[in-house]
């Protein structure tokens, strides 16, 4: 019994050191303070120096991009301008994705990466609400309606779900997976009208996509344009509707693409509005009680709160085979809080006699009495 407590707490004392790690499964999430995809084509008088003027707009087209997914789109016109000298101590690095060169020309597509903590003071010092948390991906169902016709849904003729499919809009915060309709999503999800499409229809096709929240996409097309609306399935009030009128030298798939980009800029700022932190948040704090079924369990919770970004320190209390008590602060509210764990399976809930955390599977069970 002695050396299987000696190994317990050898065992606590190392994951107290352990880095931040994404947890199992699938999905992994995107680090919000790198933009990748960033697109440079620079010439001058020498390789050399067209080189270093690609680098230099790529720096700055990265560091706009960061600061807009991080912020709404209320506060673009108030974010920040910093000059390039300003900028170099924010990047924390950069990576070649691709490049051709010349004597006189330079063209690469890069990745930057930038430091969060002074990305983070510059947002705070301009005054602009931030979120930088992201989402777990979201299942979209696109679905489409000509006329009266029953809507289409894995049909070669729905041109709504191709779009998504064939040039899916970028995404920041919110990754959004479109079923590819192959042989085991059409058994999984036999086509069926949107408002009947409830939530226990949608599970299957949600666990095989490992995605968080499952979302029905209908566009209502006509011959002047589409009608878009996002709701939760078996939930009759959407949570967005608009009506997006073709342009007169557009095509068809043009106004579908315009319209999933919309969506996706809807469901962006949806999630900003949710997340963001105000600058003038301090940090909060609560104390939670974790059941464990072993040291396992503490392990795998303690990675997935590091790697929230929204959980700024961890601090532990007490820890038994049973149970963990665990300080967590962090800014913004609980249920700000709440949301965000639950994007990493973790579930916060209050009880009369305080709050409890525990791993998606883990029951809450009675709380199991203080260690000895």
């Amino acid at each position: 019994m002695a050396a299987a407590r000696r190994l317990f707490w050898a065992g606590l004392l190392l994951a107290l050191g352990l880095p931040a790690a994404a947890p199992g499964g699938a999905w992994a999430a995107v680090d919000p303070f790198t933009v990748a995809g960033v697109a440079v084509d620079a010439t001058a008088a020498t390789a050399a120096q067209a080189r270093d003027d690609a680098l230099a707009d790529g720096q700055r087209k990265a560091f706009r991009q960061l600061l807009e997914r991080l912020a709404a789109p209320a506060d673009y016109g108030r974010l920040p301008h910093p000059s390039d000298a300003e900028i170099v101590p924010l990047v924390a690095g950069f990576q070649v994705q691709e490049e051709r060169t010349s004597a006189v020309r330079y063209l690469a597509t890069l990745t930057y990466s930038f430091r969060p903590n002074a990305v983070r003071g510059l947002l705070r010092s301009a005054g602009i609400p931030f979120a930088e948390v992201a989402s777990r991906p979201i299942l979209l169902v696109p679905v489409l309606k000509l006329g009266t016709g029953a809507p289409l849904l894995w049909e070669p003729a729905n041109v709504w779900r191709r779009s998504w499919l064939d040039k899916p809009p970028p995404t920041g915060m919110v990754p959004i997976v479109v079923p590819a309709g192959d042989a085991d999503d059409v058994a999984a999800l036999p086509a069926a009208p949107a408002d009947s499409m409830g939530p226990a229809a949608l599970a299957p096709l949600l666990q095989r996509y490992d995605a968080g929240e499952a979302l029905i996409a209908e566009a209502a097309l006509d011959a002047a344009g589409v009608t878009v609306t996002l709701r939760r399935p078996g939930v009759a009030d959407p949570l967005f509707s608009e009506r997006i009128v073709q342009n007169a030298v557009e095509s068809q798939a043009d106004l579908l693409r315009r319209a999933s980009q919309r969506v996706a800029q809807a469901l962006e700022e949806r999630w900003k509005r949710e997340t963001a932190v105000l600058p003038q948040d301090d940090a909060g704090g609560l104390v939670v009680h974790v059941p464990l079924h072993g040291l396992d369990d503490w392990l795998e919770l303690r990675r997935r709160l590091a790697a929230t970004g929204f959980v700024q320190g961890i601090s532990l209390k007490s820890l038994s085979r049973r149970e963990a008590i665990v300080g967590l602060s962090f800014a913004g509210d609980a249920n700000q809080l709440k949301l965000v764990l639950a994007q990493r399976q973790l579930a916060l809930e209050e009880a009369p006699d305080g709050w409890t955390l525990r791993l998606a599977g883990v029951q809450t069970g009675e709380r199991p009495p203080a260690a000895q």
